[in-house]
């Protein structure tokens, strides 16, 4: 029997893949473009969360513009000048200073100081620390964030506003209060009359102590993440009809976030916290605005007032 032998025949298989150099390039491109969504997405959400603070800032700017003018139309309507003779009857050029300013004093006082930005050691001056507003029905006492805000702002000279209704504790990191004050007491209190009894137009600029034994006050700007409060607070000579006695205010205010290093003073760019490469900052978290308000005093005074 024979036996058939076959030989073996040679195939040729050859094996193909990428090279190092294919290799290298592949990656690349996809680490680029994986950088380059990275980037986008945090730009997005950058300007997404910036949004969102710049909408809490203006919805509560109106909500405050709505209270003021609210609680303006249902202040008692008087004559401010009755004030000035009541006040100062012993002293004639005083009550003249007095009538000449529509006893603004008995409505509107603010407190000013300095602080150091911590980001760059410069001085702000003459900034806005606390203040207070009487429309005879309510008053509204507040500070502002150059003194709230201890971690980008070191206050030099000035200080927080406290206030005491007999009560309860004493408040004293308070944003903005609104109290019920029929009288104008929290703008009587520091007045040189009645701190020092002397007839003479003017207030105590240092004393930042108020209290108005049991009244009912109101936070108005709450703690939230937005972490919102003022840095400004004016109020523009009120304006009176001769024959309704009706109060015509107008002001405006400065209402921004805590974070952001702010500085109202300056010209431009007012949050001070330089933007990083797209990380989530003070800056990004960074947002202010200003806004005006009007109202007339409209309501009816009661019984006793």
């Amino acid at each position: 029997m024979r036996r058939i032998i076959q030989k073996p025949t040679s195939k040729n298989h050859s094996k193909k893949g990428f090279t190092i150099m294919e290799l290298s390039l592949g990656l690349a491109f996809i680490s680029s473009l994986l950088v380059m969504v990275s980037i986008i997405s945090i730009h997005i959400s950058t300007t997404y969360h910036k949004g969102l603070v710049i909408r809490a800032v203006n919805s509560t700017g109106r909500l405050l513009v709505d209270d003021l003018s609210r609680t303006i139309a249902a202040a008692p309507a008087r004559a401010l000048t009755d004030i000035c003779r009541a006040e100062y009857a012993s002293d004639k050029a005083e009550m003249q200073k007095c009538l000449n300013d529509n006893a603004r004093m008995y409505v509107y006082q603010q407190n000013y100081g300095t602080v150091r930005l911590r980001s760059s050691g410069s001085l702000l001056q003459n900034v806005p620390t606390n203040g207070v507003f009487c429309t005879g029905r309510h008053s509204y006492l507040w500070n502002t964030g150059y003194v709230l805000n201890s971690e980008d702002y070191e206050l030099v000279s000035g200080a927080a506003a406290t206030f005491n209704d007999g009560q309860s504790a004493e408040k004293k990191d308070f944003k903005l209060l609104k109290i019920e004050d029929s009288n104008r007491d929290l703008c009587y209190q520091h007045t040189l009359m009645h701190t020092t009894s002397t007839a003479q137009y003017d207030f105590d600029h240092t004393r930042n102590d108020f209290h108005l034994k049991g009244s009912i006050s109101t936070e108005l700007l709450e703690q939230s993440d937005d972490r919102l409060v003022l840095y400004d607070f004016v109020i523009f000579p009120v304006t009176q009809h001769s024959v309704t006695l009706h109060s015509f205010y107008s002001g405006t205010f400065i209402l921004a976030t805590e974070r952001g290093s702010i500085d109202i003073t300056g010209v431009g760019e007012f949050c001070k916290t330089p933007p990083t490469d797209g990380f989530s900052t003070d800056f990004t978290y960074c947002a202010i605005n200003k806004f005006n308000f009007a109202a007339r005093s409209t309501g009816q005074n009661r019984k006793g007032e």
